[in-house]
This record gives structure tokens, C-alpha cells and sequence, in this order.
């Protein structure tokens, strides 16, 4: 049984005005911005590659074309 250890955290992604290149479009933790989401904290060394594999090629895919799965779903998939 894979035993990934999810938790929800505040997120907000940085965008800046003027836009600044360097920051833009990276995820932090706020305590009052962004949303809820839920993260996945820990991945047990046993699963580790194959849940790697899984996202990296969903994450390889194109993502207009072919929609991603919800992470939830990936991590599924590794359970069976």
C-alpha cells in the first residue's frame, strides 16, 4: 500500500507589477493568501520511483491535448 502523506497548506503564487522573471509564478506559503490546497508532504522510499515515473510522464504529456491527472488519482494508480 503506498502511504503518501498529504497535508493542507495555504498557497498563493507570486506574481509581480512590474513582472520580474526571476520570482514569477513560484508557489510559497502564506497565512493569509492564496488557497487551501492539499500537498503531498511525504513519499515512502519504496515508492518513491514509481510515483516519480507516473508524474513525470503525465507531466510530459500535452497538457491541452491530454489533460493531467489529479495527483490524487497518480498516487492511486501506484497502489494497485
Amino acid at each position: 500500500m503506498c502511504c503518501v502523506v498529504f497535508t493542507e497548506i495555504r498557497l498563493e503564487i507570486i506574481a509581480s507589477t512590474p513582472p520580474n522573471v526571476t520570482i514569477d509564478g513560484w508557489t510559497k506559503r502564506s497565512e493569509t493568501a492564496g488557497r487551501v490546497m492539499k500537498v503531498a508532504m511525504h513519499v515512502p522510499t519504496a515508492k518513491k520511483t514509481v510515483i516519480q515515473g507516473i508524474i513525470n510522464s503525465h507531466l510530459e504529456r500535452k497538457c491541452i491535448e491530454n489533460q493531467p491527472l489529479p495527483l490524487g488519482v497518480l498516487i492511486e494508480k501506484c497502489m494497485v
